[in-house]
């Protein structure tokens, strides 16, 4: 009867391992990205299949077979005997081996390859070292070696081969930028990740309480110390990222649990709650330092299979020294069982980086293991098993339209999907582009008989120049075929008297020379009225940025007015000539495109700048890219700086984006600049401004120079006073620096001070937080 229930306790165990097999595969699947994931599952299937069959095959004999000088067993392949619940409880764990090496190789092994390791995994690698430790006359179990569960036989061995084939075939595409930091790959589902973890956390109750190979043996001692090792390890995690972090990461929470699990495997059995706890806390600071150490080392384990298998597996089998019950420590002393307990570790350590390597190194010679970087970037599940995700034939349309420009391809749209929600709206997209795009292009052809597209709001830049630029041109074109007919008729009158009315002609030829010259000065004063009438209606700076464009067009309206003018004379004079309609229409068409190219080219300005006036009448938090805005805050000051003979400098790390408050930030830089121009220069000075940015770990370091007059030391400490000001009665009124050191101090929570030496200039140092969240 005993025997039946301590059969039947063994095998509901291995069961429940088993059922680990469906957590890996949830875990794992979470957290690597969505094209990988049928290929990450597919591998936690094939794994244990092979691991199964290639364990009942000889991996069982070596392990547990008749031992030859404690190394390897000789006997017990092609197992059959009685000992089935036995066989198969440590057939389970061979697959557990076996499936930990898949996280940390995942999305770039390929699918034989990894199979054929998991293979050797099964039938060397982790037998030879489990036969040394588990087997009654293994070396290592004679010297009193103790592992009860497997922290190293089984987590360490197969975190330790995963980081041999991570360091082997490399990091993923992108995993580490090109000065070596670590960048984010997002996971596909921290839900399936999470769920995983659970199956994980439930079926590591047989694991270890399934060791004792008995229905009694302490196994509510066991599953007790299991649970509460997982929940110290999670709590300690949790806490170092409520201290050192601005979040709390759902994967080191996860990888907590898994720490506490795999560190209280070797001694969950001869310690007691108090000592579980301790383990689990310590092996919870461990993964969480070793994940970043690694990251360092740029090994890219996508899951932490290698800091949570291997580093706190090991760490678990050398500590359970201090926790254990001296009388079940077979030396009888901790300082002898620690030196034993060391030896273990590192014959461990040894055999699995030595074995591992050679065997990944042959697989890769013949076979090839790293899959090539283009099917890396398709994705393993469409490469090697031909499976679409939903959103990949969106995205590859997509693709294809932006790398070729064909505006007549679609999206599929599949309804009721959320790819088909964004394939929908990005064909309307695409249709309201390409309408607009067959017009242009009618236009450019002369064929004005289209339809005008009727803007769908005042920000509908693009629609609105169209329509405005197609109109006028229609307008145009259709004025100069009336006056082309009239033309030709003029010409047939004009050839007739035209010897008679030669003198006529050169005298008003002289006095059409006379204005000629009269209208090219009015011009010149009409475009610089019109440049100070625009400086004068500044909206935070940016209509001096579209001055030019405008002005060009205007000057090109203006000639265009003037040409029509001049054939208007020679029309009521009856003295134009066929070389004066070509060249009237060749200026023409000249002067329109002109206009259109710089009214395009002012539409373009006005959609650059127009976040900064937006941003500096609101106060809203937002993200953006400091390099970038700060150019565009200096040019909406152009007008003000090209007063002055002044040259700005400004550094600024790329892509350094921050999420703050862009309208303050702008109100800080624009302050600046126009306090020096207003008080560190004088009119005809010439001087330089230089503007600084750099990271400063979670905060932005930014240094303000000028080479201006200087700030007396006297005024140094007043400066930042309200209505504190040298140029009283002419434009200074003592708000700017006040201003600045409010929004820098109390709407950013930074820091600002200012040094200045009278004749070299000033300089201001400001340090605020890159993230106001």
């Amino acid at each position: 009867m005993e025997h039946t229930i301590n059969e039947t306790w063994i095998i509901f165990a291995a069961i429940l391992v088993f059922l680990m097999q469906a957590g890996f595969a949830l875990l794992e699947t979470g957290l690597v990205r969505a094209k990988n994931t049928i290929n990450i599952s597919l591998k936690n299937v094939i794994d244990v299949t092979i691991a199964g069959i290639a364990f009942w095959f000889i991996g069982y004999g070596i392990m547990f077979g008749d031992s030859y000088f404690g190394i390897f067993g000789g006997e017990k392949f092609l197992f059959s005997s009685d000992e089935y619940a036995f066989f198969f409880f440590q057939l389970v764990f061979a697959g557990t081996a076996a499936t930990i090496v898949s996280g940390a190789v995942a999305e770039r092994m390929s699918f034989k390859g990894y199979g054929l390791l998991s293979l050797a995994v099964s039938i060397l690698i982790y037998p030879i070292f489990g036969h040394w430790a588990w087997n009654e006359n293994g070396w290592l179990n004679n010297l009193g070696f103790i592992d009860f569960a497997g922290s190293t036989v089984v987590h360490a061995v197969g975190g330790l081969v995963g980081l041999v084939a991570t360091i082997y075939i490399g990091p993923r595409l992108g995993r580490f930028d090109e000065h070596g930091n670590p960048t984010k790959i997002a996971p596909y589902n921290l839900t399936l990740a999470t769920l995983g973890v659970f199956i994980l956390w439930f079926g590591w109750f047989g694991f270890n309480g399934g060791s004792t190979l008995e229905a009694g043996g302490g196994v509510s001692k066991i599953i007790v110390n299991t649970f509460l090792s997982a929940a110290a390890s999670v709590g300690v995690v949790t806490l170092l990222m409520t201290f050192t972090k601005d979040v709390i990461a759902v994967e080191k929470v996860l990888n907590g649990v898994l720490s506490g699990l795999v560190g209280i495997t070797a001694g969950c059995a001869i310690v007691e709650p108090g000592g579980a706890i301790a383990i689990g806390a310590m092996s919870g600071v461990l993964v969480y330092f070793l994940d970043d150490l690694l990251l360092k080392y740029k090994v890219d384990d996508p899951v932490g299979a290698v800091s949570v298998h291997a580093g706190a597996g090991i760490f678990g089998t050398v500590v359970l020294v201090f926790f254990g019950d001296i009388a079940l420590l077979p030396t009888g002393d901790r300082i002898t069982q620690l030196g034993v307990q060391i030896v273990g570790v590192l014959s461990a350590v040894i055999w699995v980086a030595l074995s591992a390597w050679v065997c990944i190194k042959i697989l890769d010679r013949f076979l090839g293991l790293r899959v090539s970087a283009e099917d890396e970037e398709l994705g393993l599940n469409l490469v090697e098993h031909g499976a679409k995700m939903s959103w990949y034939e969106t995205i590859k349309t997509i693709k294809t339209i932006v790398d070729n420009g064909d505006l007549s391809k679609r999206a599929h749209v599949e309804s009721g999907t959320e790819d088909g929600e964004v394939a929908n709206a990005f064909n309307k997209m695409l249709d309201d582009l390409q309408q607009k795009v067959m017009i242009l292009k009618d236009v450019s052809n002369g064929n004005f008989e289209q339809k005008i597209i009727t803007p769908r709001s005042n920000d509908d830049v693009l629609s609105i120049s169209i329509a405005m630029m197609v109109e006028s041109l229609k307008n145009m074109m259709e004025e100069l075929k009336d006056k082309s007919k009239e033309l030709e008729a003029f010409n047939l009158r004009l050839e007739k008297d035209v010897k008679d009315r030669t003198y006529e002609l050169e005298q008003k030829n002289r006095s059409l020379e006379m204005t000629i010259v009269e209208l090219n000065e009015t011009k010149n004063q009409l475009i610089e009225s019109e440049k100070m009438a625009q400086l004068g209606s500044l909206v935070a700076g940016v209509a001096h940025e579209i001055n030019t464009p405008v002005g060009v067009g205007v000057t090109a309206s203006t000639h265009l007015l003037d040409e029509c003018k001049d054939f208007k004379k020679l029309y009521e004079n009856q003295s134009m000539k066929k070389s004066d309609l070509e060249n009237f229409i060749a200026n023409t068409l000249e002067s329109s495109e002109i206009i259109y190219t710089n009214l395009n080219r002012a539409s373009r300005l006005i959609n650059s700048f127009k976040q900064i006036a937006v941003d500096q009448s609101n106060d809203s938090l937002r993200e953006f890219d400091l390099k970038i805005y700060l150019q565009e805050i200096i040019s909406s000051l152009n007008p003000e700086i090209k007063k002055k003979k002044i040259k700005i400098t400004s550094k600024c790390p790329d892509d350094f984006i921050v999420s703050s408050y862009p309208g303050e930030f702008a109100q800080i830089i624009t302050n600046f600049i126009t306090n020096s121009l207003m008080h560190g220069f004088d009119k005809d000075d010439e001087g330089e401004i230089d503007i600084d940015i750099e990271r400063d770990g979670e905060f932005i370091s930014l240094v303000y120079r000028d080479s201006g007059k200087g700030i007396p030391q006297e005024h140094i400490d007043k400066i930042f006073n309200p209505f504190f000001t040298t140029k009283r009665g002419q434009g200074g009124s003592g708000l700017g620096l006040h201003l600045i050191y409010n929004l820098i101090t109390q709407k950013f929570k930074g820091t600002i001070s200012c040094k200045s030496e009278i004749g070299k200039g000033v300089e201001f140092r400001v340090r605020i937080p890159s993230s106001s969240n």
